[in-house]
């Protein structure tokens, strides 16, 4: 099965500026967070068949069963797509994923006793440098689990569709992403976001000498797997780039995770040994052509304080160049003030291999349409293997506004708060019952 990665990439990085509604229980960009827990967090449910576990959470005054999954993880750290509930019990690699939002408030131990299924309860604490603490009761029932948990999103294998509660993404021939848009109240899809998206790669062979360019149409790929849970559904792909004459290029597998409004990839890069004498100045740009919005036009927000308002009526004299670009960047309509805000996070050891280098808006001279979003990426070839990451976050509609305050909405600043105070798991304790 045939499927570029780099386009998934650059299309998740550079669109994406609507989203839709919120799930009435997310009253906050916190609220959005997903907690993946370790099973070893979790030793009693080490060796358990999975069917028997459920998780709950104290909401409105009663115990209620809360969107979860697990997933099995293999000695790689990848997950591994060949197990299954059903049949699978809980290894230590294993792990177990629900969102911030859909936790509660402390359970008492009677309330845990009358529960109807027999077994053993454990409590888990979650919290974060706020200090804001949540709750969940995780279940290892004595007997299979009949209880069934809400699905937050999907894949739809046949059409390569992901659709979220807040916005889809599809894809063409199982090859370029050519879907973006929102999802309605009524489930029903918003208009598509996408025009057009290409990929043009540059390097130099032979030590240099010889400039090529090369296309999208000159990779090799191939969808390594695919996982559709109630909290996030897991992609993972094999990209090799064709180089003349045998030699062989870069190659990655990327694994990405689509949760309900946010989406996260790790990219990890293969540069041959020898490299250098090889290839060099090798620069990866991706090209997104928008859709434009019914009336006003996008605004983009670089921080620290910089806004770059894009239009379709832009002369071609109006090309707007960040170099170099920062990792965070907003996408917003200045009607509806609905948002995207993206991230690529280059680890400190890998700042010497992997930069971002340019953003640009090149508009298009075509009456009614956007023009092009171009990211640059540059490769220093040094041979191994490094990895980056990107984040995606998609604001419900209207974006989540702040608790106590109906006119203020979410800041970049709040999704930056995310990655820099994440939510971890503050204490673990099995509940004794009377």
């Amino acid at each position: 099965m045939k499927k570029i990665f780099v386009l998934n990439f650059a299309f998740l990085t550079l669109i994406g500026f609507f989203c839709a509604p919120a799930k009435a229980n997310f009253s906050s960009v916190a609220d959005t967070e997903p907690i993946i827990v370790q099973a070893t967090t979790l030793p009693q449910i080490v060796g358990k068949p999975v069917h028997h576990l459920q998780v709950f959470s104290m909401r409105s005054g009663a115990l209620k069963p809360m969107p979860w999954q697990w997933d099995a993880i293999d000695e790689s750290g990848w997950v591994d797509f060949r197990k299954k509930e059903e049949d699978s019990v809980v290894a230590a690699k294993d792990q177990l994923l629900w969102l911030v939002g859909d936790m509660g408030k402390a359970a008492t131990p009677a309330i845990l006793a009358s529960f109807p299924t027999k077994g053993t309860w454990i409590e888990v604490e979650v919290g974060n440098e706020q200090n804001t603490v949540h709750f969940a009761y995780v279940l290892i029932a004595d007997e299979k689990v009949l209880t069934p948990t809400q699905d937050y999103l999907t894949y739809r294998m046949k059409d390569d569709l992901v659709v979220t509660p807040y916005f889809y993404v599809g894809y063409r021939d199982i090859i370029v992403a050519n879907q973006f848009g929102w999802v309605e109240p009524d489930g029903t899809f918003g208009r598509n976001l996408i025009d057009q998206v290409s990929v043009l790669f540059t390097t130099r062979l032979f030590f240099g000498l010889l400039p090529m360019k090369v296309s999208e149409e000159d990779l090799l790929a191939k969808q390594l797997g695919n996982r559709d849970g109630a909290v996030r559904v897991t992609q993972r792909l094999s990209t090799q780039l064709k180089l003349p004459l045998g030699f062989k290029g870069p190659s990655n597998v990327a694994e990405s995770f689509f949760y309900p409004n946010s989406y996260e990839t790790n990219i990890d890069i293969d540069l041959p040994s020898g490299g250098k004498a090889i290839i060099k100045d090798t620069h990866f740009t991706f090209n997104i052509g928008l859709t434009p919005p019914p009336e006003g036009q996008v605004v983009v927000r670089l921080p620290p304080d910089r806004t770059i308002d894009l239009s379709p009526t832009m002369t071609a004299d109006d090309r707007v160049v960040s170099k170099p670009p920062p990792s965070w960047a907003q996408f917003e309509d200045s009607v509806t003030k609905k948002g995207f805000v993206v991230h690529i996070a280059i680890p400190e050891k890998e700042s010497k291999t992997i930069k971002i280098e340019s953003l640009t808006y090149t508009s298009n001279a075509t009456s009614g349409r956007m023009g092009t979003i171009g990211l640059t990426i540059g490769v220093n070839t040094r041979p191994g293997k490094h990895r980056f990451a990107l984040f995606l976050f998609s604001p419900p509609q209207q974006q989540i506004k702040k608790k106590g305050d109906e006119d203020a909405f979410s800041t970049l600043q709040d999704y930056q708060n995310l990655l820099r105070f994440p939510s971890k798991v503050k204490q673990v304790r099995v509940i004794a019952l009377n």
